[in-house]
């Protein structure tokens, strides 16, 4: 780290700052990683499956009308 950089702040104390921010904001963008994120990572990338838990979440956003959800991924469209 170099000396103009500093280390993340816990994200509890950020949680005020960003609740205000949302409450002003038109709308959402959530964009969530598959690999690692969404789903374990696994050895074979073909048999990688998103939890139950990350499954409804994502279900979850994607219902709520000021939300945009977004899966990106590092893995070759083909």
């Amino acid at each position: 780290m170099t000396k103009t950089e500093s280390p993340p702040r816990p994200i509890d104390e950020q949680l005020p700052r960003i609740r205000e921010t949302l409450e002003r904001a038109d709308g959402l963008l959530v964009c969530l990683d598959f690999d690692g994120t969404l789903a374990p990572i696994v050895e074979d990338p073909d048999a990688a499956v998103p939890t139950e838990r990350s499954r409804n979440a994502v279900a979850t956003l994607a219902k709520t009308p000021s939300v945009t959800t977004a899966v990106v991924s590092g893995r070759a469209l083909t």
